[in-house]
C-alpha cells in the first residue's frame, strides 16, 4: 500500500509538474484569443478610414476634373442655363444662346456635311458648292461678315460701305402671305439689305413678337441669284453664321440627329436658331 501510494505521489507529481510547464503557453494562447477580436476590429476600422479617406480624394479629384470640364463642355453649360418661357414661343436668354451658339458651331465644325438635312435640293445643293468655292461664287459678301455686337444703325452704316442696296418691307406670314402685326395691329418691320452676287441682309428692329424669336435681331443669307427677290422666302438657299459658314435656313434643312419631338431634338432646332440668328445690341 505505501508502495501504490508513492507510485500515486509521484505521478501526481508529474502531471503537476507538465501543467506548470505549459501554463505560460496556455496563458499566452488565452490572451491572444482575446486579443485577436479588437485587433482585428481596429484593422477594420483603420481598413474603413483608408477606404473613406481614398473615397474623399478621388470625389474631390472628380469634383475638381467636373469643374474644370465646366469650362469647355456645352453640355454642362446648357444645364446651368434657363429658358423662359412666353406665349407663342420661348425666348432663349442670352447665356444660354451663346452655349447653344458655341455647341452648335463645335458639332459643325467637327462634321459640316452632318448638319444637312439627306433630302436637300438639287438647287440648295449647287447653290452650297458654289458658296464654297475658294475664290468667287454667289454670296461672297457673307463669308467675312460678322454682325454680332452690332445696334441697327451700326449695321446700315457698315452695309452701305460694302455696296450693299436697302429696301424697306414688313415681316411676312410664310403661310398666309400677309403682313404680321404686333398687339396694337402695327405691321412689323423688316428692313432688307441685298448685295450683288447674292448676299442679304434682313434685319427685324422690332422683332417678331409670338414668335420663338421676339426680340429685334439680324439675319445673314444667300439667294439663289442676285437678281432674285429679298422679299420672297423661297428666293433664299441657306443662311449664313457670323464666322461666314453657311448652314440651314429652316429646320426644314436641318439633318436632326434626334428622335422627332424629343427635347434633345428641339434643344437641337434651338441652338441651329441661336446660331443663325443675332441679336441686335
Amino acid at each position: 500500500m505505501e508502495a501504490l501510494s508513492t507510485g500515486t505521489d509521484c505521478a501526481n507529481s508529474s502531471l503537476v509538474s507538465r501543467t506548470l510547464s505549459a501554463l505560460p503557453l496556455i496563458l499566452a494562447l488565452v490572451v491572444c484569443a482575446f486579443a485577436s477580436p479588437a485587433l482585428g476590429q481596429r484593422g477594420g476600422q483603420t481598413h474603413k478610414t483608408t477606404t473613406a479617406q481614398k473615397r474623399g480624394s478621388a470625389f474631390k479629384q472628380v469634383k475638381r476634373g467636373a469643374q474644370t470640364r465646366t469650362s469647355r463642355s456645352p453640355v454642362t453649360l446648357r444645364q446651368r442655363t434657363s429658358v423662359a418661357k412666353l406665349r407663342g414661343g420661348l425666348l432663349v436668354k442670352k447665356s444660354s444662346s451663346e452655349a447653344s451658339r458655341n455647341a452648335f458651331a463645335r458639332f459643325h465644325n467637327r462634321n459640316p456635311l452632318g448638319i444637312w438635312s439627306r433630302t436637300l435640293k438639287p438647287d440648295v445643293k449647287r447653290a452650297l458648292i458654289d458658296f464654297n468655292r475658294p475664290h468667287g461664287g454667289i454670296g461672297k459678301s457673307m463669308k467675312a461678315l460678322d454682325l454680332s455686337g452690332m445696334s441697327f444703325q451700326q449695321i446700315e452704316r457698315l452695309l452701305k460701305a460694302k455696296g450693299f442696296t436697302r429696301e424697306d418691307g414688313n415681316i411676312t406670314n410664310f403661310q398666309t402671305k400677309l403682313p404680321e402685326r404686333n398687339l396694337s395691329g402695327k405691321v412689323l418691320r423688316q428692313v432688307f439689305f441685298a448685295h450683288p452676287d447674292g448676299g442679304m441682309v434682313r434685319i427685324k428692329p422690332d422683332g417678331y413678337p409670338g414668335s420663338p424669336r421676339p426680340q429685334p435681331h439680324v439675319v445673314k443669307s444667300v439667294r439663289f441669284s442676285g437678281k432674285d427677290t429679298m422679299h420672297d422666302f423661297a428666293k433664299e438657299a441657306f443662311k449664313v453664321n457670323n464666322a461666314g459658314v453657311a448652314i440651314p435656313k429652316a429646320p426644314s434643312d436641318l439633318h436632326n440627329p434626334h428622335p422627332a419631338s424629343s427635347k434633345l431634338a428641339l434643344k437641337y432646332i434651338d441652338a441651329w436658331a441661336n446660331v443663325a440668328h443675332t441679336d441686335l445690341k
